[in-house]
């Protein structure tokens, strides 16, 4: 599966970054860590996905914000939008 990044190049897709920006944005937002709930996102978002070539990253945003708010996890969204979002799939 294929991530399209927001400048248009895509790479393929990586459920560590999904894990490593949930786990930054914890550690830097309500400072409460839980790996667990982070890895289960991110293999949740990689079942979601995996029927499918290409996504957007706005795609996977969504996706991950409605995991959270699911689990009643309350992270500061902007550091989500940093650590994942903006940095992870623009490198």
């Amino acid at each position: 599966m294929r991530v399209t990044k927001r400048n248009g190049e895509s790479e393929e897709f990586n459920q560590q970054k999904i894990y490593d920006a949930i786990m930054k944005s914890m550690q830097h937002g309500s400072g409460i860590i839980k790996p667990t709930i982070a890895q289960n996102i991110a293999e949740e978002i990689k079942e979601d996905f995996s029927n499918k070539e290409n996504i957007n990253i706005s795609e996977i945003e969504t996706a991950v914000f409605e995991k959270l708010i699911s689990k009643k996890l309350s992270i500061d969204i902007n550091l989500l939008r940093f650590f994942y979002l903006d940095f992870c799939w623009l490198e």
